[in-house]
Order: structure tokens, then sequence, then C-alpha cells
């Protein structure tokens, strides 16, 4: 059986770990053992609606809420201000709403993000 030189297995391990540095998929294989563990549905752990609610995107219920929130002024606003302006003002502020609420829950959703990367 040949001896494996010394400098021939060191470079060999070099170059494993470059390959390795290099895997474009690494940190979402990372990412994705991180989601694993900390969503890893335990045996006699219930599934309750405050856990699938906990389990949703924040972008997708910041969206919501601000949604919710413009259709409430949609109800009210034209109670209140007697304009024929009213309705298009509270769709408008709907519309709004709605986007700002997308990106306060972008934002929410890129810091768990950063914060589950840094781990």
């Amino acid at each position: 059986m040949p001896e494996i030189d010394p400098e021939q297995e060191r470079l060999k391990r070099l170059l494993e770990q470059q390959l390795a540095a290099r895997d474009p998929k690494s940190k979402q294989h990372k990412l994705q053992q991180v989601y694993k563990t900390k969503y890893k549905n335990r045996p006699g752990q219930r599934i309750t609606i405050q856990s699938m609610w906990a389990d949703i995107p924040h972008i997708y219920k910041s969206s919501f809420y601000g949604f919710l929130i413009g259709l409430l002024i949609m109800w009210v606003l034209p109670q209140i201000w007697l304009s024929r302006y009213a309705f298009p003002v509270a769709i408008l502020s709907m519309i709004v709403l709605f986007l700002i609420g997308l990106l306060i829950g972008n934002a929410l959703d890129v810091r768990d993000n950063i914060s589950d990367l840094t781990r």
C-alpha cells in the first residue's frame, strides 16, 4: 500500500475546504437547518391557532392589518365627512395603509432572517 504524502493530504483537505466555501447553497442549507430546529413539531405538542398565526410571515400579517384598518376607515370616513371626496380618499387611505403594512412586514421579516443567520 503506497504511503500518502502529508503535503498531498494537506492540499487535498485545503481543496475540499475551498470547494465547501464556494458552495452557493451553504447559507440556504444553514437557514433551513435553523427553521427545522425552530419549527420542529415535537410529539405531544398541540397545534393551535395561535401557533399557526405565529408561523405566518410578518409581510402577510402586517399587510392584513393595514388592509383591515383601511376597511375601517373606508366604513367610518364617509359617515363623518359628508363630501363626494370621502369615499375616494378612504380607498386611497386603504391602499396606502396596505402598502405601509407590506413595507413594515418586509422589514420585520428581513430582521428575523438576519438574526437567524447570525446565530
